[in-house]
């Protein structure tokens, strides 16, 4: 018994319309993405996502299996299915964005916040608001999380992964 959902795609060309069913939380991007890599008109492109549970952000893109199994079909004219495995899925994968955060803070006698100065470099702001009430605040972003057009991240960025705030 699998202990793991692989990261697949299977894509079919029928009728002159292409059809992936692949896991992504993102099927209309995802179709739009087929339909200019492949050079097809997006009504062409029909992106159908079998319910398989979460993917906390595992599954935003809809993924390189998507895109081979739809040029391998495009080219073959035939059924195609692309499955990676796990090791594949993780190097192929993107990273949270590295950043670089500097906080200065203080309290007061009772120990409540008082001042939270607060710093993200190539982060962006993504979770960054405060859920405590304090009156001293300062908080700059400095580069977005997906690197806003500079060399800060070299290799892929994609989604922080888990529920909750990193």
């Amino acid at each position: 018994m699998r202990r793991w959902s692989p990261t697949l795609a299977t894509a079919a060309i029928e009728n002159g319309k292409l059809t992936v069913w692949t896991s992504t939380q993102t099927p209309f991007p995802t179709r739009d993405r087929l339909a200019s890599v492949l050079g097809r008109d997006p009504k062409t492109v029909r992106v159908i996502t079998p319910f398989v549970g979460g993917g906390f952000g595992g599954k935003s893109s809809g993924g390189r299996q998507t895109e081979e199994a739809a040029q391998l079909a495009t080219i073959s004219g035939r059924p195609v299915q692309v499955a990676m495995s796990r090791a594949e899925e993780f190097f192929y994968d993107t990273f949270d964005p590295a950043s670089i955060v500097k906080i200065r803070s203080a309290v007061d006698g009772s120990g409540k916040i008082t001042l939270w100065d607060y710093d993200v470099y190539f982060a962006g702001d993504r979770s960054a608001e405060l859920v405590y009430d304090v009156p001293n605040v300062r908080m700059r972003v400095f580069g977005g999380w997906r690197g806003a057009g500079t060399d800060a991240h070299r290799f892929g960025v994609g989604p922080w992964r888990a529920p909750g705030r990193t």
